[in-house]
């Protein structure tokens, strides 16, 4: 199993939204380096608070890292001993954020651009910004850059504005993407329309029912599929079987 460094960047961004459970339910341990550890005390607040709690409960484990090679100068101190700290480890891998860090074969033809803080934007100003950006093509005008390598991994807020120019090069862009979207989002939001909100729900309630009826499922103990009253949209009737179990997105897409 390889063994998981992180820079400071990825830590303090996922202790902003308290969500440093995604590492630890992902590796079970990330090890950091010391320079990393002083980057994300350095502020005092909620974030820092919570990495602490995290090194506490012993699944962040600090290291000492000697600095003996040579980085170039654009890399602060933690960045520069994440690196050396993967290098020097057997079946290392290394988590981090920072642009010069990873840039120097970064794919900036085809790679993924986002507008940061645009999932706070209202429906009304998402859509004005799309239509502007394609109007004369892929534009990337307020974007930034996020070049990824092969095993890279990107989290991203399921309503942040993001996208890609056609891949036009001999360089193949091959992609898993998953989305999780909220009962919330979708039912205020779209993309799809409230009838496919509803006609999941059901799915996956029957799914859940069909599973603990299997030989593998039999001695889990089931999920409890509860959403907020309010968003409990596709209720599925004792005995009650849905229509089908594939409803296609793209029948449901929001004009």
């Amino acid at each position: 199993m390889a063994t998981v460094i992180s820079d400071a960047g990825p830590l303090i961004a996922l202790a902003k939204v308290d969500s440093l459970f995604i590492p630890r339910e992902l590796f079970s341990r990330l090890r950091i380096p010391e320079a990393v550890w002083l980057e994300c005390r350095k502020k005092a607040g909620v974030d820092s608070r919570r990495i602490e709690l995290a090194a506490n409960e012993g699944w962040l484990e600090v290291v000492s890292v000697p600095n003996s090679r040579p980085f170039p100068v654009s890399l602060g101190s933690g960045e520069a001993e994440a690196i050396q700290l993967a290098l020097e480890t057997d079946k290392a891998l290394l988590i981090m954020d920072d642009r010069l860090a990873r840039r120097e074969d970064a794919d900036m033809d085809t790679c993924i651009w986002v507008v940061p803080g645009s999932h706070k934007w209202s429906d009304a100003r998402t859509a004005e910004a799309i239509a502007e950006r394609n109007r004369d093509g892929f534009s990337t005008r307020g974007a930034e850059p996020m070049p990824l390598h092969a095993g890279d991994v990107l989290f991203h807020n399921v309503r942040l504005l993001h996208g890609s120019p056609p891949n036009v090069s001999d360089k193949l862009r091959r992609v898993v993407y998953y989305t999780f979207h909220t009962v919330r989002v979708e039912w205020e939001h779209g993309p799809f329309t409230r009838e496919y909100v509803i006609a999941k729900q059901k799915v996956l309630r029957a799914c859940l029912r069909e599973r603990r009826t299997t030989p593998y499922g039999a001695d889990e103990a089931p999920f409890d599929y509860r959403p907020p009253p309010a968003l409990d949209k596709g209720p599925l009737a004792d005995g009650e079987t849905p229509a089908t179990f594939r409803y296609p997105a793209n029948e449901y897409q929001i004009a």
